[in-house]
């Protein structure tokens, strides 16, 4: 995996350790995944740990889009009208520019070479939506603008869940032990298959356990098609009513010690509307980090496949040490939460005794 062998790169040339800000890391490494996956780019941003250039336009996009959406900001015409002459609107302007041209670019590119892919080649998600693009299905600009809301849900809210994992691994050795073990016995070889990746049981259970303790999105929002009559309380049609992840996930009603790190939670099975671990039932609707019913998150199987997979690979090969009072303080940023307080850790390469 190229990002480890980055990190021992950097550790091996600073005697044995090398600290890095892990979050920022992680956002590197999902960066690269939904570059290669989605756009059959590879941005290279976990070879050099630095963000190529589009790589770092669409941070400053998605960074300024949680400014602008922060409470104090919308009373602010300058955040409201991206039209308003103000350094913030032409650097935004800029680096939007910069994004959507890369894309474009990127796009003409897959175009040229879609007529000479061959039966088992790799397609990627560009390829089948320019695929639909010439069915008449999407329009141009759509393409761009789904491009860019993959470019987001493949890299921003992933990143965050491997950086709340990791952390939560460092405060558990037992479990990080565990992950060790299975990666180990599963990851045979330099590259994973489907299979494997599906098989690492207790990996997958850790990234549930922490999107249940951290949900990215910590909130959506549904809007009532028909009355709904909720204790006592009738809501009409056509309301917004907003569904508290974050308290879901937390409440003594829906889980058994609730904010006790327990993957052990997540090793089920289904038994009728249920599931069921050894000694807790997780009720339909409990757990919702990728919201639920029709407009749930597209790309969950995916960034189930993802997560576990980075996660497993990192951590058999790499300790993390963070401060012993490290607290991450999570804070709000526009639609998701992240770590408030900066992961900045020691990197060490792992040995089979640790």
């Amino acid at each position: 995996m190229r990002l480890v062998e980055t990190l021992r790169g950097h550790c091996e040339a600073a005697n044995g350790s090398h600290e890095i800000d892990l979050f920022k890391v992680m956002k590197m490494a999902t960066m690269d995944v939904i570059g290669l996956t989605g756009f059959g780019s590879d941005f290279e941003c976990s070879k050099r740990l630095e963000y190529s250039e589009v790589a770092a336009a669409f941070e400053y996009l998605l960074d300024d889009c949680n400014v602008r959406t922060s409470g104090g900001s919308l009373l602010d015409p300058r955040q409201i009208f991206y039209w308003w002459p103000s350094a913030q609107n032409k650097t935004n302007d800029t680096q939007r520019r910069l994004l959507r041209s890369t894309i474009e670019e990127l796009m003409d590119e897959k175009r040229r070479s879609i007529s000479s892919v061959s039966t088992g080649q790799h397609t990627d998600f560009l390829q089948l939506m320019i695929l639909a693009q010439s069915e008449n299905r999407i329009t141009s600009e759509g393409l761009v603008d789904n491009l860019i809301t993959l470019f987001f849900g493949g890299f921003d809210t992933t990143s965050i869940t491997l950086s709340y994992a990791l952390y939560l691994l460092w405060r558990h050795p037992e479990a990080r032990q565990q992950v060790v073990n299975e990666a180990r016995t599963v990851l045979t070889q330099s590259e994973a298959s489907y299979d494997q990746a599906n098989q690492l049981k207790y990996t997958a259970a850790v990234v549930k356990e922490a999107m249940r303790l951290f949900p990215p999105a910590p909130v959506t929002a549904r809007y009532t098609i028909t009355p709904l009559e909720l204790d006592g309380v009738t809501i009409p049609a056509g309301a917004l009513i907003y569904i508290p992840i974050w308290l879901i996930h937390r409440t003594t009603l829906n889980w058994k010690d609730p904010l006790d790190f327990r993957p052990e939670r997540f090793l089920t099975q289904q038994v009728e509307s249920a599931v069921t671990s050894d000694d807790e039932t997780i009720v339909p609707y409990s757990w919702i980090p990728f919201s639920g019913g029709q407009r749930n998150c597209v790309g969950q199987r995916f960034a189930m496949l993802e997560a576990p997979l980075l996660l497993a690979r990192v951590v058999s090969a790499m300790n993390f040490d963070f401060p012993d009072d490290y607290d991450p303080q999570p804070i709000s940023t526009g639609p998701v939460q992240k770590p408030g307080n900066p992961m900045i850790v020691t990197a060490r390469v792992r040995d089979d005794g640790q």
